[in-house]
């Protein structure tokens, strides 16, 4: 029982990184041209990485977190493929 509270918590703070991240690529115009995520998600990255060094380091440092979140899921017996779904 304890081990399922503390993946829950892992998982909300995996959303929580993922939401600062989605905020970051949303200033640097994530979500107002096409429908295609991939290429949204590219062009803000991009956009991002040539406007703010900052801003770049910042979501760099959150993906490191999002990573760290997902190895300690695996060591708390979630799959590979759970965590990678769990996304």
């Amino acid at each position: 029982m304890i081990d399922s509270k503390i993946m829950m918590l892992i998982h909300n703070e995996k959303e929580e990184i993922k939401a600062k991240q989605r905020h970051l690529l949303i200033k640097y115009g994530f979500g107002k041209h096409s429908r295609d995520i991939k290429k949204q998600t590219s062009e803000a990255f991009f956009k991002m990485a040539n406007e703010s060094k900052e801003d770049l380091d910042k979501f760099v440092g959150l993906e490191k977190e999002y990573v760290s979140c997902n190895s300690k899921l695996i060591s708390m017996g979630m799959s590979k493929k759970e965590v990678l779904e769990s996304r």
